[in-house]
């Protein structure tokens, strides 16, 4: 199927010419990638500790009002 003349393209309708990475490189990319997925689980987990306490918290302080 041809596009519409006028349309543009859609990014995954072009051909893209893609270069190989070199393996040092590849190699640093998935540990920076990791390193970012690990820091953004604590985050998570520190932020869902964060609201447990604040939930706790309020509990306590209804059951003494």
């Amino acid at each position: 199927m041809h596009p519409e003349r006028g349309r543009q393209k859609d990014l995954f309708e072009q051909d893209w010419e893609v270069r190989e990475i070199p393996e040092a490189a590849r190699r640093e990319i998935l540990r920076l990638i990791e390193d970012l997925l690990a820091q953004a689980i604590d985050d998570g987990r520190a932020e869902a500790r964060s609201q447990d306490q604040e939930t706790r918290e309020a509990r306590h302080e209804q059951d003494h009002a």
